[in-house]
């Protein structure tokens, strides 16, 4: 049950990388000219949130930056 359970969590993070990288269109010289899906703003914002602390990520420096257009370590 337990291994099946990690299962599960490997396969979850897995799809948030995936979120978070998007899925860029490329042309022949495998130049990224667009994407057939973008990177989600939410998976990238969790991901800093809990595995990017030790950086300086944080719940209120992600929340500022949005309100003023700032880069979290401007604020």
């Amino acid at each position: 049950m337990a291994e099946e359970l990690e299962k599960e969590l490997d396969k979850a993070e897995e799809n948030l990388k995936l979120l978070r990288n998007g899925i860029p269109l490329r042309d022949q010289n495998d130049e990224i000219v667009g994407w057939m899906e973008k990177p989600d703003r939410a998976a990238n914002e969790f991901f800093l949130k809990t595995k990017g602390r030790h950086r300086g990520y944080t719940e209120h420096n992600i929340t500022e930056s949005q309100k003023t257009n700032k880069k979290w370590h401007e604020i």
